[in-house]
């Protein structure tokens, strides 16, 4: 819905009976299917205008808190959306990115949106772009939500640093949670257990017979390259400083050159194990192991990274290892409804690093209704 219709001039006497009406319904005095008191009725109780009591009621029906049933009254919505909507907010968006690939997680996470409100009912709403600095038409969609209180509460993609003294951010009243690990911000986060990821990619690699691993990333960060070497020192396995690599967000297709140049020696000299740390490179890896004439898995194996259920495309055999996005998704819904239930939560819930056939298994074993957040 275009945020100009819903940012209409109201009159005082407008705002009066549509704010009493939508606290009612915020505060459970309405419930859902409730049948509210004819249009006159409400003009008598406020003494308003029947005009005045059409267009409030008008209004909440365009917000989805009401609807009609022709020639049996106005209702309040089977499911309003404050209990409803969940916003999905993305700091990038993905027309900016002029033709660069867009984030293969973000992509997911977006699938997965889009199949949650298909399948299972709630309303996701994405907003892309979203920064204090940017009054995007997403930006202004989002604070019209927010304003209207049409909101069960918002899941940020990125870290919220930059909203910080925005509504956004720090408007009472809304349930919050943050995709990322250790959440400097007063809400609870959901987190992906990458030293488990890791773990689990050089166990792999071992089992394999596999001992001189490289490693390609996005990103450099401290903490890594000190998990790394904790990791492989115990496991006797080989990987000098020349062989871990990162990639500029910016810039994936370099990740080609440098699995070429990595595989231009000889056998003993070159990695027999290769660790895709971000779903983003696999393809552009792929190609590059192609270029250098090697074989996989004979010459080198390898473990991607994949946001299950939507791997990247690969020409050669790899072991995807990754995190499944719907259940990121549908733990955050449950960390939401659990805060506007008023009970504790957990400061972090982290989220295990499956392999593809461990995923399989898993939601072979749960049923399909107990899979979804009642």
């Amino acid at each position: 819905m275009p945020p100009l219709k819903l940012r209409q001039k109201q009159t005082p006497k407008q705002n009066r009976v549509i704010e009493t009406l939508r606290k009612e319904i915020l505060g459970g005095t309405l419930k859902p299917q409730t049948k509210l008191p004819s249009q006159v009725e409400i003009a008598q109780r406020f003494k308003v205008s029947s005009v005045t009591a059409h267009m409030a009621v008008a209004r909440l029906a365009r917000e989805g808190f009401l609807y009609s049933r022709k020639r049996h009254g106005t209702f309040v919505t089977e499911k309003p959306p404050h209990l409803n909507n969940y916003a999905l907010v993305f700091w990038n968006d993905p027309a900016s990115h002029q033709g660069r690939q867009w984030s293969r997680y973000y992509t997911a996470l977006t699938e997965e949106a889009i199949r949650i409100q298909q399948c299972e009912g709630r309303r996701m709403l994405l907003f892309h772009g979203i920064d204090q600095h940017v009054d995007s038409d997403d930006r202004q969609r989002l604070m019209s939500y927010i304003e209207s209180k049409r909101l069960g509460g918002i899941i940020f993609a990125n870290s919220p640093q930059l909203l910080t003294g925005t509504p956004i951010l720090e408007q009472p009243g809304i349930a919050r949670v943050a995709l990322m690990s250790q959440c400097a911000f007063d809400m609870p986060a959901v987190a992906s257990d990458y030293v488990m990821w890791f773990t689990k990619a050089f166990d792999y690699l071992v089992s394999q017979g596999r001992k001189r691993i490289a490693v390609i990333m996005i990103g450099t960060y401290r903490t890594t390259d000190e998990l790394l070497t904790e990791l492989t020192k115990p496991r006797g396995i080989t990987m000098p400083s020349r062989w871990r690599h990162t990639v500029s967000s910016g810039n994936f297709q370099a990740a080609r050159n440098l699995i070429e140049l990595l595989m231009h020696n000889r056998p003993e000299e070159r990695p027999d194990g290769l660790i895709i740390a971000d779903d983003n490179l696999v393809e552009h890896c792929m190609a590059g192991l192609v270029l250098a004439g090697v074989r996989v898995p004979d010459d080198v194996a390898v473990v991607a990274h994949c946001s299950f259920p939507y791997p990247p495309p690969s020409v050669l055999p790899v072991k995807r290892l990754g995190y499944d996005i719907g259940e990121m998704l549908r733990t955050c819904i449950d960390v939401i409804d659990r805060q506007r239930r008023g009970e504790t939560v957990p400061r972090e819930t982290v989220l295990p690093a499956l392999f593809e056939e461990e995923l399989v298994e898993r939601q072979a074993s749960v049923p399909a209704h107990a899979a979804a957040v009642s």
